[in-house]
Formats: C-alpha cells, sequence, structure tokens
C-alpha cells in the first residue's frame, strides 16, 4: 500500500528539470530511491521529483544498472577553485597582485595589462589564456561530487582569452559570456574576445553560440562568427596561418622587426616565453605589408605566434616561429673612417658603449668575414689603429664584451676602400733651363693639388697650383737653390689621397755671366 502511495505521490509533482539540467547517476546493487536521496540530494526529502522526472512506476523499485537522471538544482554541490598557475607583468586578482599559487573563485575579476598575460586552470584542468589588456570575471566554479562533474563559467568584460577546454564530465557545457553573447562548450580549444564586438573563433571541436534574440548557432573548427544582439552567427572559415618560414631564427637587434611584406591582409602577432603561449609578453597589430615590431624584450629565447585578421574582423589560426634574441650588450656606433682610405696605419674609431666593459674588432677581405686579416679583443677606449698595406676593399666591424653575460653581437659591417698611396713625383727643371717640368701617375677623373716650397714641412710655398691631370709646368723660381715638390688627388666622391712623397729639386746658381769679370782678374794676376 505504502509503495502505491509513493508513486502515486511523484507522478503528482511537477517535472523539476530538463535533460540538459540533469545528471546521471546508474544504480547499484541494494540502492534505494530513498537511499540515493539521503547521499546525493542537498534534501532527501525530495526523493519525489526524482521519481516523477524518472517516472518511475514504483518509486520503491529501481534495478542495478538503471540510469537515474538527477537534477542539477537537487544534488549537493561543493567550491571547485580554479588555479592562478602563471603570471607575466602587470596582473591583478580583484585590484592586488597575486601571489602563485593562487586559488580563485567564482566572482573573482582578473585583469592583465599592457604586455602581460595570465595562465588559469580551471578544477576541471581547462586552461584559460588571457592575454595583454584583458578584463575578466570567473563566473560559477562548482564540483558535483556524486559524479566528479564540473560547471564552470566565466565573463570577458574586454579583451579576449583562449581557452582549452578539457573533455571531462559536465554537469552543463562550459559557459564564457561577454556583454553581447554566451558561448557553451563541452570540450574543445577555441577563444572568445570582445574588443568593441564579441567574437568566437573556434580551433578544435564545436561551440554552441548564441546571441539575444537570435537562435543559437553552433561553430565548427576552422570556422569562427562575429556575435551581435539580434543577428544571427554566420560561421565563416577562418583565415589560414601565414607562412614564417622565411622568419630569421637568431635576431641581433634590440628592436626585434619581422617584415612579411607579402601579407595582404592585418596581422595580429604575440610573443611568449614559452612555447604554449602561456607566458605572453607582447601583443601588437600591423596593418597589411607592414612590419611586426617588439621592443624592450630581453636577450633569451621567444616564441612568436602570427594570425591574419579577416572577414568580420575574425582571427585566423596562428603560424608559429621560435627566435632567440642576442643584442646586448649592444655594439659600439661607428665614428670612421668611412668610404676611403689610404694603405697603410688606420685609424678605426667609434663611439663608446657605456654597457661595454671592452670591444672586439674584426677586419676581414671579404663581407662575410671568412677572409680575416685582423682580429682582436679586449680594446679598450674608443680608437684603435690597425696597419694594411694592400689595396682593396675591406670590411670591419665590432662587438661589445661583457664579462658578465660574454659578447655581444657583431655590429653593421662597414666597408672601406683602401687606396694605394700616391706614386713618387718626377721631374725637374726643364731643358731650357725657364720652368720646372713635373708629372705624376693621376687618377682618371681626379683633381690634382700640386705644392712647391722652399722647405720640407712646406710652409714656405712658392708656388701651387689645381690641376686636372698629372703634370705641371711650374714657374722657375728666381733663387736659386733647394725645393720640394708634392701632390695629392681629390676624387669625383671626395676622398682626398694623402701627399706624395716630396720631391727635392736643385736649382743650381747660374755662372754664365763671370766671364765678363775673367779679363780683369786675368789683369789683375
Amino acid at each position: 500500500m505504502m509503495r502505491h502511495l509513493l508513486a502515486h505521490l511523484a507522478l503528482a509533482l511537477p517535472l523539476a528539470a530538463t535533460a540538459a539540467d540533469t545528471l546521471d547517476y546508474t544504480v547499484r546493487q541494494g540502492d534505494t530511491l530513498i537511499g540515493i536521496s539521503r547521499t546525493f540530494l542537498i534534501q532527501p526529502a525530495e526523493w519525489p521529483q526524482i521519481a516523477r522526472l524518472n517516472r518511475l512506476p514504483d518509486a520503491n523499485l529501481i534495478r542495478p544498472g538503471q540510469i537515474l537522471r538527477l537534477p542539477l538544482t537537487l544534488l549537493h554541490k561543493v567550491d571547485a577553485p580554479a588555479e592562478l598557475r602563471a603570471v607575466r607583468g602587470d596582473v591583478r586578482v580583484d585590484g592586488a597582485a597575486p601571489v602563485l599559487p593562487m586559488r580563485v573563485g567564482g566572482g573573482a575579476r582578473i585583469v592583465t595589462g599592457v604586455d602581460s598575460s595570465a595562465l588559469l586552470v580551471l578544477a576541471d584542468g581547462t586552461e584559460v589564456r588571457l592575454p595583454p589588456q584583458t578584463d575578466a570575471v570567473l563566473g560559477e566554479q562548482t564540483q558535483y561530487p556524486m559524479a566528479e562533474a564540473f560547471a564552470n563559467a566565466l565573463r570577458v568584460i574586454q579583451g579576449s582569452i583562449e581557452v582549452l577546454a578539457t573533455k571531462v564530465r559536465r554537469a552543463k557545457p562550459l559557459e564564457v559570456t561577454t556583454p553581447t553573447a554566451v558561448i557553451g562548450v563541452r570540450g574543445t580549444r577555441y577563444r572568445v574576445a570582445h574588443e568593441g564586438a564579441s567574437r568566437t573563433e573556434v580551433l578544435e571541436g564545436l561551440v554552441a553560440a548564441a546571441v539575444p534574440q537570435a537562435p543559437e548557432t553552433p561553430v565548427a573548427a576552422g570556422q569562427g562568427a562575429r556575435l551581435v544582439p539580434g543577428q544571427r552567427p554566420h560561421p565563416v572559415t577562418l583565415e589560414p596561418a601565414p607562412n614564417l618560414t622565411a622568419l630569421p631564427p637568431l635576431v641581433e637587434s634590440p628592436l626585434v622587426r619581422f617584415a612579411l611584406p607579402h601579407e595582404t591582409l592585418p596581422l595580429r602577432a604575440q610573443v611568449a616565453a614559452d612555447a604554449n603561449f602561456e607566458q605572453v609578453v607582447r601583443d601588437v597589430r600591423a596593418p597589411a605589408g607592414q612590419p611586426l615590431r617588439f621592443e624592450g624584450l630581453p636577450d633569451g629565447q621567444w616564441y612568436l605566434r602570427v594570425r591574419r585578421v579577416g572577414t568580420q574582423e575574425l582571427e585566423g589560426l596562428d603560424g608559429v616561429h621560435a627566435f632567440r634574441l642576442h643584442a646586448r650588450p649592444e655594439p659600439p656606433a661607428v665614428l670612421g673612417p668611412r668610404g676611403k682610405a689610404g694603405v697603410g696605419a688606420i685609424t678605426l674609431t667609434w663611439a663608446q658603449n657605456v654597457a661595454a666593459q671592452g670591444y672586439r674588432l674584426q677586419v676581414a677581405r671579404d663581407a662575410a668575414f671568412t677572409q680575416l686579416l685582423h682580429e682582436k679583443a679586449g680594446l679598450q677606449g674608443g680608437a684603435t689603429t690597425v696597419t694594411l698595406a694592400e689595396p682593396g676593399a675591406i670590411y670591419w666591424r665590432l662587438a661589445s664584451q661583457d664579462g658578465r653575460i660574454g659578447d655581444g653581437p657583431w655590429g653593421e659591417a662597414q666597408a672601406l676602400e683602401l687606396r694605394a698611396d700616391p706614386t713618387p713625383p718626377r721631374g725637374g727643371l726643364s731643358s731650357d733651363g725657364r720652368s720646372l717640368e713635373l708629372g705624376w701617375d693621376a687618377q682618371p677623373h681626379a683633381r690634382q693639388e700640386a705644392q712647391l716650397a722652399k722647405d720640407q714641412t712646406f710652409q714656405d710655398l712658392v708656388a701651387s697650383a689645381t690641376l686636372d691631370q698629372g703634370s705641371w709646368a711650374a714657374p722657375k723660381p728666381e733663387l736659386p737653390g733647394t725645393y720640394y715638390f708634392r701632390y695629392r688627388s681629390v676624387e669625383a666622391d671626395g676622398y682626398v689621397s694623402p701627399w706624395s712623397s716630396t720631391l727635392l729639386i736643385e736649382l743650381p746658381r747660374d755662372w754664365s755671366g763671370l766671364w765678363w769679370f775673367v779679363p780683369v782678374l786675368a789683369l789683375g794676376l
């Protein structure tokens, strides 16, 4: 009699839940509905709702293996806080700097600043990555011990998140909400953003996207959708990943610059300290065809990912590139010489780097520095002199040294053309004795500067000339004695050669007029 009364009471109660709001329980040997209710329900007396929901003809008769649906609203649940596992830069939890590891429960607000990021791991193992300039709030974070099932929710107020949802038993789909949309999943990898408007991009699995006044829409892997209230989402195919294979694996400049000139769409790029992009430190956008620039990264191993921004502002699949930054201590700025120089002793100068303890120099015959002519480390100051006797093109470069962190990268190679010394001049008094005829091997198209002096230092000039050829018919000095001649070339590009070697010219005295005095001298004898 009691058995029939229980059954009628259960059937008379209103339906308490739909399939989406229930958990399944498999009846075991010895189970009773009253016993199950005492173990799992908040209020055991609400067992009639279980009977009603499962349409039990006899509430006292359940069999091992039978599946019972239990309403979530009736079940015991416990808080299952998430863990803030990694942060980079300026991250705030409810306005305060976190101390890791840190448990965060429902209602916690996490904000990442510029060049900052955070990794949040939910109790079910789901990873939520918050890139720079994101504002998010945790919603429900609970677990139902009866079925080891989870209920989790997050809200993106501004910015974006990337979710790697584990495929575990869920009391209800993991929900990510924005000011204008709800995205629900059970196990997948996807992004959700609210940056003026809401959007979702699915990398793996399937999500259900819903907006007010519009039907729910499935978005499959490789698709994305813009989420606008009142408009049914229209999933589109995401842009493929850009090709990053041409990017260099080593960067030796403090300003990291990656050129992707063939890209026809805007790009979003992130740099992280780890290959999983859990610690994103830079997040930039660049117009189509413009280089990606990252400032202030310390030396070390880094990871770059780049995605195209396509239709509906949806971000595509990621291209990933690993690179090593080796930019410090920075090489000194070269001062000179530049362009051309004469063979022999050449003084190389540079602006000193206050962060350097010394400098390393290489001089080579080729731009690849495989044919070294000179190499020296531990140079001090801002100059050194090297002797190079052979004319032709050479290249030189400098690196700063630091005993603590080692040698920095080489600076830009400096090309220098070494010109041979001017050939010795030749000539002297002309055959008629009226002028000086001087000549030398002049460079074509070069201006010649010639000097004739009474002293070897050329302070007492007798004559000078600017010529277009390597010859000079200089006027004969009025006084006999020793004279000195030299020349130099001024080439069309402005290079001024050193002065040539000095040509000594002896001008003898003219005794021809003294024969008049010979008879007088004879008479005197």
